[in-house]
């Protein structure tokens, strides 16, 4: 093998270096990780010791489409809350830069205000916990595969510990790009919610 050789086999291998060298994707765990670290830093640092986070879809959002719309209601006139539709995106921008994907009119808006009641006397389960948006009852903290944290946070609801409760809107009316042309059609609302227990 010549210099020559010897130059073009070092080049490969730096090349290869530099193209093994990608930035870090980061999984689904340190993205919520990032999430949680910034919604952390809205609390006093001298507050915050330990912490629990937990999440869930409502249970019973079926059933409760008319509350929903009435919480996305006020929260529109009254908090100025769900301004933004269909992503900022019109039906050209749609065309031109989607295919077969859902934009939906509101895209994982947040509600202004979230609260969790515990019911000790409801008939069917005395440790429901019901979900409260904008003043309006749109389900209950999700029971099966999740009662071991719904206890968690209804000790906590009892003991008055700190929270932090998100709540935010999917589903609705979305757009689709079905090829050259906007088709609109609707699902269901539903509501996620994620609760911050400090210790």
């Amino acid at each position: 093998m010549g210099i020559f050789d010897l130059f073009k086999k070092k080049k490969k291998d730096e090349a290869i270096t530099t193209v093994s060298t990608k930035p870090e994707i980061p999984t689904n765990e340190n993205v919520h990780a990032i999430k949680l670290e910034e919604k952390v830093q809205e609390t006093p640092k001298e507050a915050v010791k330990n912490y629990e986070v937990y999440e869930f879809r409502v249970a019973g959002a079926f059933n409760n489409q008319p509350a929903i719309k009435k919480a996305i209601k006020l929260d529109k006139e009254e908090h100025y809350g769900f301004d933004e539709q269909y992503q900022g995106m019109k039906n050209k921008d749609i065309i031109e830069d989607t295919y077969d994907e859902r934009i939906y009119q509101y895209d994982e808006e947040s509600f202004h205000e979230v609260e969790l009641k515990p019911e000790p006397d409801n008939e069917f389960d005395n440790e429901a916990i019901a979900v409260h948006v904008n003043g309006y009852k749109v389900g209950y903290v999700l029971k099966k595969n999740f009662i071991t944290k719904k206890r968690i946070i209804l000790e906590a609801l009892n003991e008055n510990k700190k929270l932090e409760v998100d709540a935010t809107l999917y589903g609705g009316k979305f757009k689709v790009n079905s090829g050259d042309e906007i088709e609109t059609d609707t699902t269901e609302y539903g509501i996620n919610v994620e609760v911050i227990i400090y210790s």
